[in-house]
């Protein structure tokens, strides 16, 4: 599943990754928001955007704490989410 802002604020709305894990995400903005995920490990934090994530190793983690989280086939969940938060982006500038 590719990552982007739609994706990240339909697990970010759902509560699907947590606050209290290692891999989270925080939103930024109220109008036109986005989406950055934090990556805490060991004793150190990372924060970064999803289009400057450049470390597969996140990525694969994210991946592996998502399928924990969704119950049904990655591609139908991401397709119906992705579709629902465009929408809304779009019905909140109309």
């Amino acid at each position: 599943m590719p990552l982007d802002n739609q994706i990240l604020g339909a697990l970010y709305e759902d509560n699907l990754i947590g606050r209290d894990e290692e891999i989270f995400i925080v939103k930024y903005g109220k109008k036109e928001p986005s989406y950055r995920l934090v990556v805490a490990m060991d004793e150190s934090i990372e924060s970064f955007p999803w289009s400057k994530m450049d470390c597969y190793n996140y990525y694969k983690e994210f991946r592996e704490e998502l399928k924990t989280c969704i119950h049904e086939d990655e591609l139908e969940w991401e397709c119906r989410n992705w579709i629902r938060q465009k929408k809304t982006r779009q019905d909140s500038q109309n």
